[in-house]
C-alpha cells in the first residue's frame, strides 16, 4: 500500500503539472482565435485587445504579434505595427510572413531600402513565396524599375501558373512598358481563366480603342459593364465607341446615363446625344440638346448646323436660315454652309443673295457644285455670259450635268453675241 502510493506520486505530480499548462495554452489559443475573428469583422480595437491578452498569457506567441501588427496597420499606427513585426521576428527568426508584412509597411512609408531588405530576407527563408515576389514587384514598379518588377512577376507566375490576378498585374506592367501585344496576350489569358474579370475586359478594350478597333472594343466594354465595372468612364468609352460605329440606338442609353445619372457637364456628351436623337428622327428632343449646347457654347458651329438640319428634315426650310447665318458668323470660311444657304436663297428666288454666298464659297474653295449653282443664279438674272463661264468651270471640275448643258447653252450665247 505504501509502495503503491509512492509509485503513483510521480504520476499525480505530472498530471497536476501538465493540467494547468494545458488549460493555459487553450486559453491563449482561444484568445488568439477570438482576435482573428474580430480582425475579420474589422473590429480592430477589439482584436488588439484579444491579441494583447494572448501575448500576456504567452509572451512567445509570435503569431499574435503579427496579427496585432495587422490591426495596428489597419488603424494607421505603422510604428506599432513595425514594432510588433520586429518582436515576432525576434521570437521566430525564420518567420517569413513577418518579414513580408514589415516590408510592405516600409514600402508604404517609401522606405524602399528597408522594404527591399525585408523582401529579400523573406525570399531567402522561403524562395517560392509568391506574395513576396508580387509585393517586391509592386515596389520596383513604384521605383520605376520596370525590368526588375517584370522579373519578379515572371517568377511569381512561374510558381503559380493559373493565377488570373498575377497575369493581370503583368499585363498592366506590359502596358506601362509600351508592350501592348504582350499585354493583350496576358489579358486574354486572364479572361480565359476568369470569365467574369471585368477590369481585364476594360483594360483590353482600352487597347483596342487606341487602335481604333471600335467593334472589338465595344464587345469588351459590354462585358466590363456586365461584370461589375459600371462606372462613368466605362459608359463614356462605350458611348463614344457606339457613336463612332454609328450605332446611335445603342449609344443613346449610355449618353442618357452620363447626363442623368452622372450629371455630366461635358457639352460634348449633350451634343452627341443630340446627334443620336437626330439620327433616330427624334427631332424635338434633339433640338433641346442642341439649343442647350449652343447657348452654353456660342462658338459651336455644329450644334447650330444640326438645328438648321432639323428644320429642313421637318420640311421647314426657312427656319433653317437663321442657324446657317449663325454658323457663318462663327466661321465665315465654312463653304459647305455657304452653299447650303445659297441653295435656300435660290429656292426662294433670292438669286442675288445666293450669288453673294457662292462668290465667297468659290473664293475660299472652288467647287464644281458652287460654280453650277451660281451659273443657274446668273441665268435667272439674265447674265448669260457669266452663266456660260460658270458652267464651263463646273464642267472642268467634273460636274456632269454642267458638262451636258454647257455645250448647247454656251453655243447659243456665242451665236447670240455674234449677231
Amino acid at each position: 500500500m505504501k509502495r503503491s502510493v509512492i509509485f503513483r506520486l510521480p504520476m499525480i505530480l505530472l498530471t497536476v503539472w501538465l493540467f494547468p499548462v494545458h488549460g493555459f495554452a487553450q486559453t491563449a489559443n482561444s484568445m488568439y482565435e477570438a482576435g482573428v475573428q474580430k480582425y475579420k469583422d474589422k473590429d480592430y480595437e477589439g482584436a488588439i485587445t484579444e491579441f494583447s491578452n494572448t501575448i500576456n498569457k504567452s509572451s512567445y506567441f509570435f503569431e499574435a504579434y503579427l496579427e496585432r501588427a495587422r490591426c495596428y496597420l489597419a488603424l494607421g499606427q505603422t510604428d506599432k505595427a513595425i514594432a510588433d513585426c520586429g518582436k515576432a521576428i525576434e521570437i521566430h527568426a525564420q518567420y517569413h510572413q513577418a518579414f513580408l508584412l514589415r516590408g510592405q509597411i516600409y514600402a508604404g512609408l517609401k522606405n524602399t531600402k528597408a522594404a527591399l531588405a525585408d523582401y529579400a530576407k523573406c525570399l531567402e527563408i522561403r524562395p517560392e513565396y509568391v506574395d513576396a515576389y508580387r509585393s517586391r514587384s509592386a515596389l520596383y514598379l513604384s521605383m520605376g524599375k520596370n525590368d526588375e518588377a517584370l522579373r519578379d512577376l515572371n517568377k511569381a507566375i512561374d510558381l503559380k501558373l493559373k493565377d488570373a490576378d498575377l497575369l493581370y498585374e503583368r499585363a498592366v506592367l506590359y502596358l506601362k512598358m509600351g508592350r501592348a501585344e504582350d499585354a493583350l496576350q496576358d489579358l486574354g489569358a486572364c479572361i480565359r481563366m476568369k470569365a467574369d474579370f471585368g477590369q481585364a475586359y476594360y483594360d483590353r478594350a482600352l487597347i483596342y480603342l487606341g487602335r481604333k478597333d471600335y467593334k472589338t472594343a465595344v464587345t469588351d466594354l459590354e462585358n466590363a459593364v456586365k461584370y461589375g465595372i459600371a462606372k462613368e468612364e466605362v459608359f463614356m468609352k462605350r458611348a463614344e465607341a457606339y457613336f463612332v460605329l454609328e450605332n446611335y440606338q445603342s449609344a443613346l442609353p449610355d449618353f442618357d446615363r452620363l447626363l442623368n445619372e452622372y450629371k455630366s457637364k461635358d457639352l460634348q456628351v449633350q451634343y452627341k446625344r443630340g446627334v443620336c436623337l437626330f439620327k433616330l428622327e427624334r427631332y424635338e428632343e434633339a433640338m433641346k440638346d442642341f439649343s442647350r449646347v449652343a447657348a452654353l457654347d456660342q462658338k459651336n458651329e455644329n450644334a447650330n448646323l444640326y438645328m438648321a438640319e432639323i428644320y429642313i428634315a421637318q420640311g421647314k426650310a426657312t427656319g433653317a436660315l437663321p442657324y446657317f447665318s449663325k454658323v457663318l458668323s462663327i466661321n465665315p470660311k465654312n463653304t459647305d454652309v455657304r452653299e447650303k444657304r445659297a441653295q435656300m436663297y435660290f429656292d426662294q428666288k433670292k438669286y442675288t443673295n445666293a450669288i453673294a454666298d457662292l462668290d465667297e464659297a468659290i473664293k475660299i474653295k472652288p467647287a464644281a457644285n458652287a460654280y453650277y449653282l451660281r451659273a443657274l443664279c446668273k441665268d435667272m438674272l439674265n447674265d448669260r455670259k457669266g452663266a456660260c463661264e460658270d458652267l464651263s468651270s463646273a464642267a472642268m471640275l467634273g460636274h456632269t450635268e454642267a458638262a451636258a448643258r454647257k455645250e448647247n447653252y454656251c453655243k447659243v450665247i456665242n451665236n447670240y453675241e455674234k449677231h
